[in-house]
């Protein structure tokens, strides 16, 4: 086996020449920098990327139709994101989700307005969630419904 003239050189013990040395440096920089680089990118990506973690979708009943009074229920606002929005007509309900969806922060209701109101950045929504102000680009979500016949509300979430 035929060794080059730098492979003698550390073979031997002799200390590196300033070339090896400087493209061993330039070579160990641009490793971790391109490491630096993909960890930054996968963190930019996981930001601005919804989140997988309550993918799974579960049913949830929220009770019967007759315990609402028309308009804006907001008793499922904390522990499902939700409001529930009975309409004139007896039958008529709408499930619309209580996240902003201009940076995710937990809506409000005002009866004195009639809106939804975001606390972060004053985005507002009617009652039927579409957008009236602020920042955000989208309706509320909306979620399916489904009544029973006995009149209990299911939805999934």
């Amino acid at each position: 086996m035929k060794l080059s003239g730098a492979e003698k050189k550390v073979r031997k013990g002799e200390k590196l020449g300033r070339r090896q040395l400087f493209y061993g440096v330039g070579a160990a920089g641009l490793a971790l920098l391109t490491a630096v680089g993909a960890l930054w990118l996968y963190g930019v990506g996981r930001f601005f990327s919804p989140s997988k973690a309550n993918s799974r979708k579960k049913r949830v009943k929220l009770g019967n139709l007759s315990v609402y009074s028309q308009g804006v229920d907001a008793r499922w606002r904390e522990k499902y994101k939700i409001f529930v929005v009975k309409g004139t007509n007896p039958q008529e309900v709408r499930i619309l989700s209580a996240v902003c969806t201009h940076l995710g922060c937990i809506l409000s209701w005002s009866p004195a307005s009639g809106s939804f109101n975001c606390p972060c950045h004053g985005s507002r929504f009617t009652e039927q969630g579409e957008k009236i102000a602020g920042p955000a680009t989208q309706p509320l979500v909306e979620y399916p419904v489904e009544v029973s016949d006995a009149g209990e509300i299911i939805i999934e979430i």
